[in-house]
Order: structure tokens, then sequence, then C-alpha cells
């Protein structure tokens, strides 16, 4: 297949390729996105500015249902033969604001 490749596809393209997977296949750390939904989404962000959150990571799915906004994140753990499903559930009070948010993470087996 390599052999393949290699012939047929120029070598920027070979790069591009090269350099896109390991960040389209990255694993899911559920305490680096704690630390960075601590740093990015504190008390008091906007909604909207949660919701850009979730899509610039790729959710699954990012869900608006009023005063609550849920967010599902798939990924794949160190050892390659588990699963992380992670939900995360934003609080907001009436001006759209973050009040509260809470994590509960999944590890399943392919």
């Amino acid at each position: 297949m390599l052999k393949i490749a290699r012939r047929f596809l120029p070598r920027p393209v070979l790069v591009a390729i090269a350099l896109w997977l390991p960040s389209y296949n990255r694993q899911l750390d559920p305490v680096e996105l704690r630390e960075a939904i601590a740093a990015a989404l504190p008390a008091g962000t906007p909604k909207d500015q949660v919701i850009n959150f979730f899509h610039s990571r790729r959710a699954l799915y990012c869900d608006d249902l009023g005063l609550e906004v849920e967010a599902c994140l798939l990924g794949e753990a160190l050892d390659r033969v588990h699963s992380w499903d992670i939900a995360v559930v934003f609080a907001f009070d009436a001006e759209q604001r973050v009040l509260s948010y809470s994590m509960s993470e999944c590890l399943t087996f392919y």
C-alpha cells in the first residue's frame, strides 16, 4: 500500500497526510480536557463561547438546551484498546452565562 501511495501521490500530499493524521486520531485525555475547560471557560463565560469551544474540539454533539449545554467527546485511550466517552453538561443563568459544569467519563472496550 505504501509503495502505491509513493508512486501515485506527490510528496507534498504525503507530507500533509502524515502531519494531519496524528491530530485527527489524537488520544483524548480527560484531565487535559478538564484543565482546558477550567482555563478557557470560567464561571461567567457566555454560552456562545462554550459552544464554539466544543465545536473546535470536534465534539460528537453539542446541544443547546436553553439553560444547559450538553456536549459529548469521543476519543481513543492511550492503550488503543479502550475508548473514552466524555459527557460535559454546562448550566447557565438567565443572562446566558456559565454557572457551573459537570463532566462524566466512561472508558469502554472497542
